[in-house]
């Protein structure tokens, strides 16, 4: 059974069990990969567990920061041709075919962004999080943050008018 410390949680199993989907989702969106997501979300827990869990004050703010902080880590380390052919798994099946197509082509986009773009398009219109919020978890300053985010802005677009282009059979 899960104790609360102060009205926090202590047990790390809960604490799994209760938001391991929500981490999984925010996962899912920085790596594009089922697979990777579960490692990621693994390393997390693992890296969690090494830590005083029963006193830290907002285990899932934390989570999400280690998560972010790993996903980081990691790309750091990737080789840069290692990133490019990383396979993909299509997404869930959705119940209409043209969402399906615009959710996949938004989700490939965003892999051809550097991870600290990706990481703030996620962190801005998956969680929500204002500039001050974003630069808090990336450790810049908020004009970073809105520098990496025109940026990030831009490359999708551009990415996704090209898929268009080139589906449509242009040039």
């Amino acid at each position: 059974m899960s104790q609360t410390h102060a009205g926090r949680e202590t047990d790390l199993g809960a604490f799994a069990a209760r938001h391991g989907d929500a981490l999984m989702r925010h996962a899912y969106l920085l790596t594009g990969s089922a697979h990777s997501a579960e490692d990621l979300v693994q390393d997390t827990l693992v890296s969690i567990a090494k830590t005083d869990f029963a006193n830290i004050e907002h285990p899932l703010a934390y989570a999400r920061r280690s998560l972010l902080n790993l996903f980081l880590n990691e790309q750091r380390r990737l080789p840069l041709a290692k990133a490019a052919l990383r396979l993909w798994t299509p997404i869930a099946e959705a119940g209409v075919a043209d969402d399906v197509i615009e959710r996949e082509a938004v989700r490939q986009a965003l892999q051809h962004l550097k991870p600290r773009q990706r990481a703030v398009i996620i962190l801005r219109y998956y969680e929500d999080l204002n500039d001050a919020d974003i630069a808090e978890a990336l450790h810049c300053g908020p004009s970073t943050v809105r520098s990496l985010l025109a940026r990030a802005r831009t490359r999708l677009r551009d990415q996704l008018a090209e898929d268009l282009l080139d589906e449509s059979g242009g040039v």
